[in-house]
């Protein structure tokens, strides 16, 4: 007899790729349609509301599904339990330590932790969370009933493993040293690491002759999409530096502006989508954004204005005409980054 699925789960740590595929997982092993899903941002909600939607039944559908993502930010924790703090018994009892009361926000993040619901099995609450203090209020209880998923980067050997297993996958075949040169040049990212490889095969199939590690010194600069990581995320100064280093290391300026202008156009057809109620995972699916990275296009969507984005388009559509005019790339593309997120430090 297959045992009875834990209404709750909790998928815990700081590798964004093992967490949507966690998540995918446990979605797919309850055979959750993405039309009932009930998604909640932690820095917008708080745990009281994150349960009561829980514990509600639509009208549509026979499940309940919530997935909380930023999890970790969600308000009404509760505070350290009295038990595992010693000290918190003599502190109440003196009059010197009296403090005075939290108001606002922090004192709803202080206060008493309320109880989990008891959630029937057509029910599920999947917490996604970076990191959470697991002696404090809510956390406690969740960490105590919930199915809990590491999905912290790995380390050391076991990375090298793993990222061994991304590169078969994907049908690469790599050279121990290669792929440790390509684990240390991305860090423990697994998202960076198979994007990495994802363009190796790219490389390959582009009818150039080449291998992987023919490669490796094409990889060795920060690849592009951190450049438009940043760009999304409007920071100016990893921005300018990305592109920077771009530059220095012989990329074409032409093929950064198409990065740069590629992701503003992405954005502004991902915000399209979700204006006309598409799911951001298949909006997602649709402009071929790679899974773990739909949260963040997502979020960066909804950080960009309509004129932020008509006037980011119109800015590299006059730097690519300058370029085809023989102007100089670095002055050129400096100019245009400058002013599409020049006010962001």
């Amino acid at each position: 007899m297959a045992r009875e699925q834990n209404p709750i789960v909790l998928i815990v740590g700081q590798d964004s790729l093992r967490s949507d595929r966690a998540l995918e997982g446990v979605l797919k092993a309850r055979k959750v349609d993405p039309s009932e899903i009930i998604r909640i941002w932690g820095d917008e909600s708080s745990f009281p509301d994150v349960l009561a939607a829980a514990a509600s039944r639509s009208l549509f559908s026979d499940k309940t599904v919530v997935v909380v993502r930023r999890a970790e930010k969600l308000r009404g924790a509760g505070g350290r339990d009295p038990e595992e703090d010693p000290q918190g018994d003599d502190d109440a009892d003196s009059p010197e330590m009296v403090e005075e009361k939290p108001k606002g926000k922090k004192a709803a993040a202080k206060a008493p932790a309320g109880d989990l619901p008891d959630l029937d099995p057509s029910s599920t609450l999947v917490f996604v969370a970076r990191k959470v203090d697991r002696r404090i209020g809510m956390w406690k209880k969740v960490s105590k009933v919930a199915d809990v998923i590491d999905v912290e980067y790995f380390k050391g050997r076991a990375l090298n493993m793993e990222a061994a297993a991304e590169a078969k996958r994907l049908g690469l075949k790599l050279s121990d040293e290669v792929l440790q040169e390509t684990v240390e040049q991305s860090g423990p990212a697994l998202g960076r690491i198979v994007s990495e490889f994802e363009k190796m095969v790219l490389y390959q199939d582009g009818g150039t002759g080449k291998g992987a590690v023919d490669l490796v010194a094409v990889t060795s600069a920060p690849p592009l999409y951190l450049l438009s990581d940043a760009l999304m995320s409007k920071n100016k100064r990893k921005s300018l530096g990305y592109l920077d280093d771009a530059l220095r290391q012989g990329e074409a300026g032409l093929r950064v502006l198409a990065t740069l202008h590629g992701t503003v156009r992405r954005l502004a057809m991902f915000r399209a989508m979700r204006a006309a109620g598409v799911p951001s995972t298949e909006a997602g699916t649709r402009l071929g954004i790679m899974p773990f990275k739909v949260m963040d296009t997502d979020r960066a969507a909804r950080a960009w204005s309509e004129p932020e984005i008509a006037r980011a388009l119109a800015v590299f559509a006059e730097a690519d005409r300058r370029l085809k005019l023989s102007a100089p790339a670095v002055p050129v593309l400096t100019h245009a980054v400058v002013q599409v997120v020049g006010g962001r430090a």
